[in-house]
C-alpha cells in the first residue's frame, strides 16, 4: 500500500484516470485463406486506409492461421469512436 501511494504523484494522469482511450475493433474471416493471404490481401489494404484516420493513436493488427484477422484501433482519449472519419480517395 504504501508503494502505491508513494507512486501515485508520479503515475501519468489518465493512469489514473482510469478511463481507456476509445478503441474500435475490426474482425474479419476469410475462409479458406492462410494468415499470410488474409495479411497480404485484407490486412495491409485496412491498414494503408488507416494511416489517415482523425485522432488515431496507434493500432495493432493480427492474422491467425483459420484465415481471420483482427485489427485494434486506439483512439486520442477524448475522441467519438463514432464520429471519426477516413478521408476519401
Amino acid at each position: 500500500m504504501l508503494a502505491g501511494a508513494l507512486g501515485h504523484p508520479l503515475a501519468p494522469s489518465r493512469a489514473v484516470s482510469g478511463h481507456a482511450p476509445p478503441q474500435i475493433t475490426l474482425r474479419v474471416t476469410y475462409s479458406g485463406a492462410s494468415a499470410e493471404s488474409v495479411q497480404n490481401t485484407v490486412v495491409q489494404v485496412i491498414e494503408k486506409q488507416l494511416s489517415g484516420l482523425d485522432h488515431l493513436r496507434y493500432f495493432s493488427s493480427a492474422s491467425n492461421k483459420d484465415g481471420s484477422m483482427e485489427i485494434v484501433l486506439t483512439l486520442e482519449q477524448g475522441s467519438n469512436a463514432s464520429g471519426s472519419s477516413c478521408p476519401h480517395e
